[in-house]
Order: structure tokens, then C-alpha cells, then sequence
């Protein structure tokens, strides 16, 4: 896929899946061990963790290297030893998964409440790690702002920046703007006037602007948010989907099914859904949006698990492809997937 005559390729890593420059999270170190072969995001293109233009702590607050704090109470206590062998489980179970983010492997099910985690971007970019990268590759950004001027103001804040670091970045790259977070608690309603109004400003940088949605802002906001979207001439690439939050899209998400009568993640707000039930909604918004006309370059994610599913989605209008969840649910996919994705 190219946007801005730079070629991107047709399959992505998803926001969050090797954090903030690619390094990955703890886990993944057991997931290279298990799955040599399989597990390799080699000829996919790179898609930061969302970052927020000020520190945020969220769900899962992080280390001055951008991994999870550990808590585990009197972790540091390892007097007795098998409250130490306890104690050290504890721990090595919260790197590998972080209490607000819950997996069900077998029914290929992940929920998370992360809440946007980060540094900031001006820390981020002070680490000159982005300006150094030899490829083509995406910052992801949402602003925070409760109300349109709110979000304006960061945004402005965040592109004259960008703006500024542009001539130190030695690779291609392009913006994704999230508008929406299934996990900051932020309205639908409004969102193609802030849509427009964000996209008009993050475009003057002149780089690719990749815009991502969540399937269920999508359904609620309709086809003539996506043919306004591609009226305006704003952004390069539209993108779907996020999480779904918990709750939404009743008729097509059976949640006691999945999940029994609350949320795993209830204390933290209820969380967001990935993975297989996310398929058959994108696919059929993807056919919906192209059988309405719509020409823009699409990118879908969200339960792609199988080289299968990205076949199909490409088949039905796709430009291209984001993988995330499988990275947790089927590791030892991952790089069957991309080379699929290298010779549809």
C-alpha cells in the first residue's frame, strides 16, 4: 500500500503489540524461545504504541524503558522460600500479563484496559529512537481533550513538534490518529466534526495520515461518516478497528457467552474485547463500505488470527491488514501470516 508515493506494504503490526519502538514486551521473550520460526514480525510494517502528547499513567503505569511496572505486594520479601518461589511466580505472571489486560486462549478472546500507558511524546521523541529508524514505519497519537478546543490545542501541540523533529527523521513515516480509545471513556457523538477537525490540522505536515477507528464508532457513526471522511481529502488511509469496548454491539456480540455476566476486567471499567469475535463485524463493515462506494485505502485489523482471515480480507476490499491480537492468541502465526500477506 502506498500512501504519499511511499510504500508502506500490506500488512502492519497494530499500536501496542512491540510497544513504543518496536522492542517488544517481556513476554514476547518467552514467545521468540517457544516459537523460533513463528513468531518473527520481519517484513511487516511498524505502528508505535499510541502515545499522548503529555505523560499518562492509565491502567498500566511503565518503567523509564516503556515495559510494566511490576506490583507484586512484598515482592522484595524472600525470607521463606516458598513464599519466595511465590512471590517470584507472582511477578513473572504480571509481566507476562499486567492486571488489566486478560487472555482466554481457547476461545481466542483478549480483553485489555491499558488506557493509553506512555511517556509522553516529547519524551519519546528526546530518545531519538523514531528519528533513527531505517524503514518506513507509523507514530500512533490520540489527543485527550473532553471537549473539540481541548483536543485542538494538544493536537496543534503534538504536529508543531512532529513539525520541528521532521528534518531528524532519516525513514519515511506517516501519523496514525486514533480519534477514539475504547478505554478512555470519550463520547461518539461528535466525532466526525472532530475527525475533520483534527485531520485538518495533523495534515499539514505533509506526511501520510492514517485515521483508526473502532468498528463499533464505526457502525454507530455510518457510511456517511466514512464517505465524509473520504470527501474531505484529509487523510491517506482509513483504519478499522479498535477493541470493542465492553457491552457494545449487543446484537452482534453475545458478552454473557463470552464472558459470563460481567467483564473480567470490571474493575478497571469494564475493558475493551479483541480477537475472534472482532471478524465476521469488521469483514462485514469492510464489504458494506465497498459495496457503498467508497474508494479510499482501507486497512482492517481486529481477529485476524489465521492466514485464512487475512485472505478474506483482502478479497473484500482491503488495502491492507493490521495485526495485533494474534501476537498474544496465535504467536506462532505471526510470520505465516505476513509472508501470506507478501504474495496475495
Amino acid at each position: 500500500m502506498e500512501l504519499k508515493n511511499i510504500d508502506f506494504g500490506n500488512v502492519f503490526v497494530s499500536a501496542g503489540t512491540l510497544n513504543f519502538f518496536g522492542q517488544g514486551w517481556p513476554y514476547h521473550r518467552v514467545y521468540k524461545w517457544l516459537f523460533k520460526k513463528g513468531f518473527d514480525f520481519s517484513g511487516a510494517t511498524f505502528i508505535s504504541k499510541t502515545t499522548t502528547f503529555s505523560p499518562r499513567q492509565g491502567n498500566m503505569p511503565i518503567r523509564r524503558d516503556c515495559q510494566p511496572i511490576v506490583k507484586v505486594s512484598g515482592a522484595k520479601v524472600y525470607k521463606a522460600t516458598k513464599e519466595a518461589l511465590r512471590l517470584r511466580f507472582l511477578e513473572m505472571q504480571s509481566l507476562f500479563a499486567p492486571d488489566c489486560i486478560k487472555v482466554d486462549l481457547l476461545k481466542g478472546i483478549a480483553f485489555n484496559s491499558v488506557g493509553l500507558s506512555g511517556p509522553g511524546v516529547i519524551n519519546l521523541l528526546n530518545r531519538d529512537i523514531w528519528q533513527n529508524m531505517s524503514v518506513p514505519f507509523m507514530v500512533s497519537f490520540m489527543s485527550l481533550g473532553n471537549v473539540l478546543k481541548e483536543k485542538l490545542n494538544e493536537t496543534k501541540l503534538f504536529t508543531e513538534l512532529m513539525m520541528e523533529a521532521l528534518s531528524e527523521f532519516k525513514s519515511p513515516f506517516g501519523i496514525q490518529v486514533n480519534v477514539l480509545c475504547p478505554n478512555t471513556g470519550h463520547p461518539t457523538k461528535g466525532m466526525i466534526k472532530d475527525s475533520l477537525a483534527i485531520l485538518g490540522v495533523i495534515s499539514k505536515l505533509g506526511i501520510p495520515v492514517d485515521l483508526k477507528i473502532g468498528v463499533s464508532d464505526a457502525y454507530e457513526a455510518g457510511i456517511d461518516f466514512i464517505k465524509e471522511i473520504e470527501r474531505s481529502g484529509l487523510c491517506d488511509c482509513l483504519t478499522c478497528s479498535n477493541a470493542i469496548p465492553y457491552g457494545k454491539m449487543e446484537d452482534q456480540i453475545n458478552w454473557k457467552k463470552i464472558c459470563g455476566n460481567k467483564s473480567p476486567l470490571e474493575d478497571f471499567g469494564g475493558g475493551a474485547l479483541s480477537g475472534k469475535p472482532l471478524f465476521p463485524i469488521v469483514l462485514n463493515w469492510l464489504r458494506k463500505v465497498r459495496w457503498a462506494g467508497v474508494k479510499m485505502p482501507i486497512k482492517v485489523g481486529g481477529g485476524i488470527l489465521s492466514s485464512d482471515n487475512a485472505r478474506v480480507m483482502f478479497l473484500n476490499g482491503a488495502n491492507a491488514i493490521e495485526l495485533g491480537v494474534v501476537s498474544i492468541l496465535r504467536p506462532w502465526r505471526v510470520k505465516s501470516i505476513i509472508d501470506i500477506c507478501k504474495i496475495k
